[in-house]
């Protein structure tokens, strides 16, 4: 891997003061001038000088197999007369461990350092599901404390794997003899946010229980006794998100934009470095050399969309990718038309299964109607979040998150009510947003050139936007309400922060309303896993940590004596470490196993209880015309109960004839009892369920075994149909009893003595069996 200019001429001073710093007895070469490298000590183990230069290239990304060979080519070329060819520096196995095990330790102990500078800490958390492997990655006070995998993402993991980090932190602290080691422990810990609202209240409760703990063993370690929570608008932009889409997918399948954005970025990847995702690395290349073609050749209008097409980049699938999709989304539906055009052109609007998926979902309204939805939220609510999140020029503070709640509020209900309010562009929903972000084009996404275009697409009219838009937005914003009303209700009037008592207050103020410090956490990781996918876990780890926190500048700036001291150190507890890392990794392997466990036993459980229950319905008596509904809500009516028990009864019967027809008969119906929560008048349920009745009255053989249960086909007579020399021969008999327990009918036929099983409920489904006298 290449290395930059400025880096590069940093590294080649650091080697030549580094190795002619040397003069440990060891293996040494002389060079004609006198200089003198040595790189081993007298028990043959390589400096502390030595190491740490390896660490500082290991930090640079530089592979382990090329840095003794780039040390060489550097000696060689500043110092000609010296042998490098005799200089014993360490090999390819050794830099490998030096990453792997002695750079965690030089990790530890310089977060160690920064933690016992502190009275209290801010503990951020993310996870994400990367290579099939659950990683998470937790920030204390802007730096990073670990990324780790851990068996799921539940705030127990979290608990687990943060509490094994400080446990390694206060260790290593003690025995460099840290000042004030027992410091670090969970009552430092003053606020906290996790990567869901849901997980959050888990989390605290969690992160109480163990200062709690650590408060009898180690004393308090700061004034601070209340945890504070952490206001994180990453968290609650994303969260926002999949409340918007909630209220559709029990309705449409896929019923949100990321499956279309994703397939649109894996088809249009690596096309000319704009449109698409690096790292998919295959794609319909040429689309780029077909927006120029059709720029050049088509009339001014279309010459000008075609050149906007052609500026138009794609967001890289990295950090928060509930926002990156969004922001996509209306860049894909600004390259809609052009990329229907293209496919077409090159012949793929046949193609494979992705070409012809993309196309379609390309033309088809719904998706086309959820993809508009997306951008528009993007560009009222979720772009603030993005802002509030990851800028640090922006002068807020978590107090200002008050504010920005109500705003929120207010907005969703309007859209709730008007949904056309959402179309307006130029709706200013945060009425804090000119002080905190002024005019600068840089951070105001609403002023900035390159989304003027896009906006203007996105927010212009269609025929189809009062009758699959506006339902979406009305229904999205509902749900993003309640879930704004959940999220922030600490915050919002009547909650425990809304305004607070003094000492809150300052605490309040003092934290950023961000989890940036995950998110790029996480980026990073995601990047090394692109660029080196067989790198080790626990390498990846070190070389975010010693990037993000720049452990190595760090080292150096250290006195000469307590470097020697920490690299030792770190060398020596090199197999310590590698125990330990294999005995976390067992132990996340024993939990995964008794994850597998407890869900395939849920699993089984559900399949019985379903059987069970499918069992039990296939007893119970089909109500088939909407005359016999009314004649069993009449007997319910008659009987000598109170009006309030009624009711319940009537709920009782409808759900389980919907049951019936869902788990016995797999009908396709679906009727809720209730909305938002709350219960569906019961005038509605039947007016439904006698909707459903008529429409299927005598349409099908399906219907006729609708008719019956496996008990009302006793004693009738049928006629039955069986395939003799390939040709189909009715014989006609009685069905004499059931079995419930294996579902079968004993069936006798005109002049046969012995009797015959089946499952008629079954053949009377397809068709091959009539009921005799049936009206």
């Amino acid at each position: 891997m290449l290395l930059k200019n400025d880096s590069l001429t940093e590294l080649i001073k650091s080697f030549k003061s580094k190795m002619k710093s040397l003069s440990v007895a060891g293996s040494a070469v002389v060079s004609e001038e006198g200089n003198t490298f040595e790189t081993k000590n007298c028990s043959q183990a390589y400096t502390p000088m030595v190491r740490e230069l390896y660490y500082k290239l290991l930090a640079q990304q530089l592979p382990p197999a090329k840095i003794s060979s780039t040390i060489r080519a550097v000696l060689k070329s500043f110092l000609p007369s010296l042998d490098v060819d005799k200089l014993k520096l360490p090999g390819e196995s050794c830099a490998s461990y030096m990453r792997r095990e002695e750079l965690t330790t030089i990790n530890v102990a310089h977060n160690a350092a920064n933690l016992l500078e502190f009275d209290c800490l801010n503990l951020n958390c993310d996870g994400t599901t990367l290579s099939q492997k659950k990683l998470q990655g937790a920030a204390t006070n802007g730096s990073v404390l670990s990324v780790n995998e851990i068996p799921d993402g539940s705030a127990d993991s979290m608990i687990l794997d943060i509490s094994r980090e400080l446990e390694k932190l206060r260790d290593v602290a003690r025995a460099l003899h840290f000042p004030g080691a027992d410091k670090i422990n969970w009552t430092l810990i003053r606020s906290s946010t996790s990567d869901s609202a849901a997980t959050q209240k888990r989390f605290n409760k969690l992160v109480e229980e163990k200062r709690d703990v650590d408060r009898e063993r180690f004393g308090p370690a700061g004034d601070v006794t209340e945890l504070i929570e952490n206001f994180c608008c990453m968290h609650l932009g994303v969260n926002l998100r999949k409340a918007f889409f909630e209220s559709e997918k029990s309705r449409i399948d896929n019923a949100s934009s990321d499956v279309l954005v994703h397939e649109y970025c894996k088809l249009l990847s690596k096309c000319g470095g704009k449109h698409g995702i690096p790292e998919y690395g295959h794609g319909a290349i040429a689309f780029p050399d077909f927006l120029a073609l059709m720029a050049s050749q088509s009339d001014p209008s279309e010459a000008t969309y075609y050149q906007q097409c052609a500026t138009i980049k794609l967001d890289r699938q990295v950090g928060s990718r509930y926002f990156v999709t969004a922001a996509n989304a209306g860049k894909v539906y600004f390259l809609r038309e052009a990329s229907i055009c293209f496919l077409r052109y090159i012949g793929k609007e046949s193609g494979n299964k992705l070409e012809q998926s993309v196309i379609q979902k390309l033309q088809d309204q719904v998706e086309l109607a959820h993809l508009k939805a997306d951008a528009i939220m993007f560009h009222h609510v979720y772009c603030n979040m993005v802002m509030l999140a990851k800028s640090t020029n922006l002068n807020k503070n978590v107090l200002d998150m008050n504010i920005h709640y109500l705003e929120l509020q207010a907005f969703l209900s309007e859209v709730e009510r008007y949904p056309e309010t959402a179309m307006d562009r130029n709706h200013q929903i945060f009425l804090s947003e000119k002080r905190l972000y002024g005019n600068d084009k840089n951070i105001n996404h609403r002023l900035h050139p390159s989304y003027a275009p896009i906006e203007e697409v996105v927010f212009s009219s269609n025929e189809t936007d009062e009758r699959l838009l506006h339902p979406l937005l009305c229904s999205g914003a509902a749900k993003m309400n309640a879930k704004l009303s959940s999220y922030a209700q600490n915050q919002l009037p009547g909650g425990k922060y809304w305004n607070p008592a003094p000492d809150v207050a300052t605490v309040l103020k003092s934290l950023k309303p961000n989890n940036d410090v995950c998110e790029s956490i996480l980026g990073l990781n995601d990047y090394l896993s692109t660029v080196m996918p067989n790198l080790h876990q626990m390498s990846k780890s070190n070389l975010v940590q010693a990037k993000k926190n720049k452990t190595v500048q760090w080292l150096d700036g250290l006195p000469s004596d307590q470097q020697h001291n920490i690299v030792e150190f770190a060398r020596k507890s090199r197999v310590q470490v590698k125990k330990a890392y294999d005995s976390a990794q067992e132990d996340r392997q024993k939990l995964r196993q008794e994850k597998m466990i407890r869900e395939k036993n849920r699993r089984d459980a559900f399949q019985k209880r379903a059987a069970e229950e499918k069992a039990k319905l296939s007893k119970v008596h089909l109500i088939t015309t909407g005359d016999e509904l009314k004649g069993a809500l009449l007997e319910i009516d008659e009987e000598s109960i109170t009006a309030a028990k009624k009711a319940p009864k009537k709920r009782v019967l409808l759900r389980e004839q919907i049951n019936v027809r869902k788990k016995v008969f797999e009908d396709s119906i679906n009727i809720p009892f209730s909305t938002r929560g709350k219960q569906r008048p019961l005038t509605d349920i039947i007016k439904d369920f006698s909707a459903h009745l008529l429409q299927c009255e005598g349409t099908s053989t399906m219907d006729n075994a609708k008719h019956y249960t496996f008990e009302s086909l006793v004693g009738r007579r049928v006629k039955h149909c069986f395939e003799v020399e390939n040709e189909e021969r009715w014989f006609s008999g009685v069905v004499v009893s059931y079995n419930p327990t294996t579902h079968l009918h004993e069936i006798v036929y005109d002049d046969e003595e012995h009797s015959c099983f089946f499952n008629l409920l079954e053949d009377l489904s397809k068709g091959d069996l009539l009921v005799e006298n049936d009206n």
